[in-house]
């Protein structure tokens, strides 16, 4: 994988990173983890600027029922990269928790993340 990414869009993956997001359609996401490299990229007339690449994202996703269904392939982060924003999704989530606050409902966490167990 190899796409090309600006700043804002780096700071915004930083900010939602290991945060629940919710699309619009209820699914759940998680950014476990990426990585940006720096590259030089040649223009039109021969001049050369600095662009930064994702070169591996690790995007969990999870039905409307809660339940994993695995990590994105490469394809399919390249295609949210491009047309979702996480500030957006992380929001939803936030609100949602919000209505269901106002219902008396709380969401916690009932099991340790499985990277982090020692074995």
């Amino acid at each position: 994988m190899k796409y090309e990414i600006d700043d804002n869009k780096i700071t915004m993956l930083g900010v939602v990173k290991d945060k629940l997001l919710l699309s619009s359609l209820g699914q759940i996401f998680v950014i476990k983890d990426f990585i940006v490299e720096n590259g030089i990229e040649t223009g039109l007339f021969g001049g050369k600027h600095n662009v930064k690449y994702i070169t591996d994202i690790k995007i969990y996703a999870y039905n409307n029922e809660g339940k994993f269904l695995g990590v994105m392939r490469n394809n399919g982060c390249e295609s949210m990269l491009s047309r979702y924003d996480f500030y957006v999704m992380r929001q939803q989530f936030v609100d949602f928790m919000e209505q269901l606050k106002s219902f008396g409902f709380e969401i916690v966490k009932i099991m340790p993340d499985v990277q982090n167990i020692k074995q």
